[in-house]
């Protein structure tokens, strides 16, 4: 069982979702019934929901799987909880429906309290502060943000995700050195335990930060480390957004000749994306270059 789990979680550290998901799927369908095997598989569903646009009702199957053989173990039912609250989370994102998902993910929250199960506890209050934050109740996220710090210090991946977005708001509040020492705590954190996958989100966000702070050839390094990171795990959200970042740097600093090519090829990967912002960003830029 545990190889099974490691080989799933190693592919999935490198950015290798589907094949994560692939390694499990074929042990239960080898007749693997242990919850475990099936909350990992369940897990990397729910995620591929996010990343990956996969219909919904997988995962959620799986996790009523899960819940079957659970049994009696709160454990694995505070992680079936928390798990179902983040389908939730990602499906009523775009209409900010997340009614579900709160009922959720605070039902694991007490479980876990309970149980003193830090590493689920982080997790489930990372998520209750998203959804308070893009709710627009700004101080409850920072709280609930900074639980799932505090709880989550033995655990490298939940301890940077908080992290990371504590950072996120100290950024909108324009403390931009405060902001740099949270993303570069996620990045340590994160390679740590080689946790490559979501390497390259902070090292852009520390970028912006080293911007604002006038740091343009730090920022430029930063940018490209999320570039060079983004295709090694093939994450093109992040290779776009890098991009895009740095065609913006150095047209704000008035470099056009620099600027261009990287706002062509963010626009051009944006409209490939489907990502309507960001390629207007690009070309907001590229049209006022003399």
């Amino acid at each position: 069982m545990m190889d099974i789990l490691e080989i799933s979680q190693q592919h999935y550290y490198q950015g290798r979702l589907t094949e994560a998901i692939d390694v499990l799927q074929a042990a239960i369908d080898a007749g693997e019934d242990n919850p475990r095997v099936w909350l990992a598989y369940a897990t990397r569903l729910v995620y591929a929901i996010f990343v990956l646009n996969y219909d919904p009702s997988s995962a959620l199957d799986a996790l009523d799987k899960v819940f079957a053989l659970a049994g009696d173990d709160p454990h694995l039912q505070a992680a079936c909880w928390t798990q179902y609250g983040r389908a939730h989370y990602y499906v009523g994102f775009e209409e900010r429906e997340f009614d579900q998902a709160v009922h959720y993910l605070q039902t694991a929250s007490q479980i876990q309290e309970q149980i003193q199960d830090d590493r689920g506890l982080s997790e489930s209050s990372l998520f209750l502060g998203l959804i308070e934050q893009f709710s627009g109740n700004r101080e409850k996220a920072i709280k609930l943000f900074n639980k799932a710090y505090g709880v989550g210090m033995k655990h490298p991946v939940e301890k940077s995700y908080a992290a990371l977005h504590i950072g996120l708001l100290e950024q909108q509040d324009e403390q931009w050195a405060a902001s740099l020492e949270r993303f570069q705590e996620a990045i340590n954190l994160r390679q740590s335990v080689n946790f490559m996958i979501a390497l390259p989100m902070p090292y852009i966000f520390a970028g912006d930060s080293l911007a604002e702070l006038g740091q343009t050839a730090s920022a430029h390094a930063h940018y490209e480390k999320a570039i060079q990171f983004g295709q090694e795990v093939d994450h093109q959200r992040a290779i776009l957004f890098a991009k895009l970042s740095l065609g913006i740097l150095y047209h704000d600093v008035g470099d056009y000749q620099r600027a261009r090519p990287y706002l062509v090829e963010a626009s051009s990967l944006a409209q490939k994306m489907g990502h309507i912002s960001a390629q207007e960003m690009a070309e907001e830029r590229i049209s006022t270059i003399p």
